[in-house]
């Protein structure tokens, strides 16, 4: 790939809450590649590119706990509903229901 340089020049990107970004430069045609720590996913575009009007495509993704979006629905003695939700590429999300049964066992 071929990189100009026109002038225009992107401003640098501050590190993500969580995370990270790598960039190649600031110039057009240049790319920022974010990362999140271990524990978080990443929610939104992983890479952005300087742009020839010197502003960066895409808007800038966050990472999330792994362990949010989680909650429980249903709850007794012996099982547990729980929705999770999880964040999917651009600005789709995924929806999962999971059921846990257990039983406990004593001595008589």
């Amino acid at each position: 790939m071929l990189f100009s340089n026109t002038g225009n020049m992107c401003e640098s990107l501050p590190d993500i809450t969580n995370g990270g970004v790598e960039l190649t430069g600031t110039f057009v045609g240049a790319t920022a590649t974010y990362t999140c720590i271990t524990g978080y996913i990443l929610v939104g575009n992983s890479q952005r590119t300087c742009q020839d009007n010197g502003d960066w495509s895409d808007s800038e993704p966050s990472c999330r706990s792994k362990g949010e979006g989680k909650k429980v629905v249903i709850q007794n003695q012996h099982s547990a509903l729980f929705e999770i939700k999880i964040a999917g590429k651009g600005s789709s999300n995924l929806t999962h229901l999971v059921i846990i049964s257990y039983s406990t066992i004593s001595n008589i």
